[in-house]
Formats: structure tokens, C-alpha cells, sequence
């Protein structure tokens, strides 16, 4: 059992070796190692449980899939997947949860305050599209080649649109010679544009976008950005990691806080009650 700090005061349960389907036998010799597996798996159920209560949908797992960079990305994919590899899944997601509301994403090192977006509207778009660090418009003049194909991708997409979100697109990007890039760390889909973003993605089909380029395009062809929920512009957004995970960088009425890293249980167990400050029932689970 652990004192009121979290520290062990008698022997830590024992662990049997990990089966795999397959057969394989995962032999994790290192306690620590094990033991914040268990943490976060067990704290994870809890939080689907909170998720599902909380924010009404059928599955708190379809809002919030895992916690911390330790754990891969919400599709279970390795990081050495092509960047719009992820993107492409989403579909399948969409298949999966059929009675849900709408699908929030969140990539990994972001933390979601879920309690602030209870109040959004879930038949809008969310994305953080005034966090000027988080989406911003590249001229493709004067820039890297890169710029450049993906702005020819994205045009060859464009150009094959349904009228509706042709229109939409051209009249959110004034300037022919620039991209909207967004980072995309939290984005929100509700249910009625789902049939929209999958026909997106199948226009997309082989060409190489950048996720941080096909996302935005996806948003401003589904609808006006002055039509999307505000409720991610409170996000904290830095473009690089703090030195040490700071509390000076968390604040509970922020929407969401990105990056944040969790990589042990002390970290996961820290991120608990820093967060409990917007719910206390967090600490629950610690």
C-alpha cells in the first residue's frame, strides 16, 4: 500500500509475466517499469469512466485514448508511419463509434481540461485556430520547395471538391500563394461533418500531404472559421517542450496545454493533481 505522497510502505505486488495472443511472454524484469504500466492503465479506465459520465459519450476512450508520450499515439501506431498515416485511420475511428456526438483528437504531450469544453458546441468544428502558434499561413514565396508541392497538393485537392466545400476553402484563403499550416495537437469533428472529412480524405488518397497542412485545409472546407466553436483558444501553446514539466505552464481554465510530457508514474501521478484543481474527483485516482 502507499502513504499519503504516493511512496510504497510494504512489499509492491507481484507481477506474472505479461501473454501476449500470439503466445509471446513479455518479461518486463523491472518493477518501476511494470508498476507505472499498471498506473496508467488503471488510471486510464478511470478517466475513460469520467470521460463517459462527463461528457456523455459512449465511449470515454473515443475522447481521450491514452496519456503521455510513453504510451504511442491514439492509433496505436508506431512514430515511424508517414505523417498523414494517421489522418487516413480516421474513417475507420469514425465506423467504429457510430452513436457518438462527434470525435475529439488529441496527439500525444497535450493535456485536455475536458471540464472546459463541456459547455462548447458539439455541432461545430473545434481547432485552435486563434492560438497563433498552433495554425498560421506560410507564403510559398521565397520559401522551401516543401512549401511549395504541398500548396500544389492541396490546390489538385481543391480543384476536385464538391462545390460546398470549394467554396468554403476559397473564401477562407484570400491569398492563392500560401498554406494554412496547424500543428493540429486537438481537434474536434462533430457527427455531421464526418461524411464531409471522409470525403476529404479519400480526395487526398496517395498525394503526400502533411497532416499540419491537410487538417487545417479539411477544417476550412467543412465550414467559415468564424462558424467554429472558440472554446480551443484558450489553449497554452508552446512550440518547444519547458525543461521540466512546469506548473507555472498548467492552468485549469485553459482548454487544453500542449506540450506536456509523461513518461513514469511520478509524472502521471503529478499531472493528477495539478489537474484536480478543475476537478477534484482527480484525486481519486491517486
Amino acid at each position: 500500500m502507499k502513504d499519503s505522497v504516493g511512496n510504497w510502505t510494504a512489499e509492491p505486488p507481484k507481477y506474472e509475466p505479461i501473454v501476449a495472443e500470439d503466445g509471446a511472454v513479455h518479461n518486463l524484469n523491472e518493477y518501476n517499469e511494470i508498476h507505472a504500466a499498471d498506473v496508467m492503465t488503471n488510471a486510464g479506465d478511470s478517466l475513460n469512466a469520467v470521460f463517459t459520465e462527463r461528457l456523455g459519450v459512449e465511449n470515454g476512450n473515443s475522447v481521450l485514448n491514452w496519456i503521455g508520450s510513453g504510451i504511442q499515439d491514439f492509433m496505436g501506431m508506431s512514430c515511424e508511419v508517414p505523417e498523414n498515416a494517421v489522418m487516413k485511420q480516421m474513417p475507420t475511428i469514425f465506423d467504429r463509434y457510430t452513436s457518438t456526438d462527434g470525435f475529439l483528437f488529441l496527439q500525444d504531450d497535450t493535456i485536455l481540461n475536458y471540464w472546459n469544453p463541456l459547455q462548447a458546441d458539439r455541432t461545430k468544428l473545434w481547432i485552435a485556430n486563434k492560438v497563433s502558434k498552433s495554425w498560421s499561413t506560410v507564403s510559398t514565396n521565397g520559401n522551401s520547395d516543401w512549401f511549395s508541392k504541398q500548396a500544389d497538393m492541396v490546390n489538385k485537392v481543391v480543384s476536385s471538391m464538391q462545390v460546398h466545400l470549394q467554396v468554403n476553402y476559397k473564401e477562407s484563403i484570400t491569398d492563392g500563394q500560401s498554406i494554412t499550416i496547424c500543428s493540429s495537437e486537438v481537434f474536434y469533428i462533430p457527427r455531421r461533418f464526418v461524411a464531409d472529412f471522409v470525403e476529404l480524405v479519400n480526395l487526398v488518397g496517395s498525394l503526400e500531404i502533411h497532416q499540419k497542412v491537410a487538417i487545417p485545409m479539411f477544417f476550412l472546407s467543412m465550414d467559415s472559421p468564424q462558424n467554429f466553436d472558440p472554446v480551443l483558444s484558450t489553449m497554452i501553446y508552446k512550440k518547444e517542450p519547458p525543461t521540466n514539466n512546469s506548473s507555472t505552464l498548467y492552468s485549469a481554465q485553459a482548454a487544453a496545454i500542449h506540450p506536456w510530457n509523461v513518461s513514469s508514474e511520478q509524472d502521471f501521478i503529478k499531472l493528477i493533481r495539478i489537474m484536480a484543481e478543475g476537478d477534484p474527483l482527480l484525486m481519486e485516482l491517486v
